[in-house]
């Protein structure tokens, strides 16, 4: 027959170890969680990623293999958004742009971001742009190539425009690609032009072509 410990007896060892295991099962439960908040916070993700699934400021996010290959390969000159998919669209059109559609492609808010392949003998780029037809004022827009503007001026309220810019083309990256900054003056959502509209979009430019030109 067992004898019953007696209320003055020291605790088993056992509990003691068990205690210390709870413990640090807490402690790494603790900084397991800390971890996570921390990731949430600050997540170690890309930036064309970010903007993509975080921000929402841009239509597209494609794998860098992906861009890499085929910035590297042979280019048209011709580009035509309309015809582009959504990994397509970030080789060219990595920022601040929609999704493809019929009639081109939107930028989306005050900037935009334009990859073209500029490779000799190529002298300019040719941008076919449309402002939104519903803008009370012309859509006024800057385009930069680093610090140097190669276009100030405005586009009419669903006008069509040709806009030809010279860019240094020895200011390309490995693969031959110039990158052109689009700042837009105005965009507006067709829904804040009338209550019947329900396209929250920042609309500021359409694009439907880039030509690069040898003359």
């Amino acid at each position: 027959m067992t004898r019953p410990s007696s209320p003055d007896a020291p605790a088993p060892r056992w509990g003691a170890f068990a205690l210390t295991g709870k413990l640090l099962l807490a402690a790494a439960t603790i900084a397991f969680e800390l971890l996570v908040l921390v990731w949430i916070v600050h997540p170690k993700i890309d930036d064309a990623y970010r903007r993509h699934f975080v921000d929402r400021t841009s239509g597209c996010w494609a794998p860098p293999a992906y861009i890499q290959a085929v910035s590297r390969g042979p280019q048209p000159q011709l580009l035509v958004p309309a015809q582009f998919d959504k990994a397509i669209s970030c080789v060219y059109l990595p920022d601040g742009w929609s999704l493809p559609e019929d009639v081109g492609i939107w930028t989306i808010g005050h900037h935009a971001m334009i990859m073209a392949p500029f490779r000799p003998p190529a002298r300019r780029i040719r941008l076919s742009l449309k402002a939104p037809s519903y803008l009370p004022a012309p859509q006024g827009l800057v385009i930069r190539q680093g610090a140097r503007r190669l276009y100030v001026g405005q586009i009419a309220a669903g006008a069509q425009q040709a806009v030809d810019i010279r860019p240094d083309a020895t200011a390309a990256d490995a693969n031959g690609f110039v990158r052109l900054d689009l700042a837009i003056a105005r965009p507006m959502s067709p829904r804040a032009s009338s209550w019947r509209r329900f396209d929250p979009r920042l609309l500021g430019v359409l694009l439907s072509r880039i030509e690069i030109l040898e003359r």
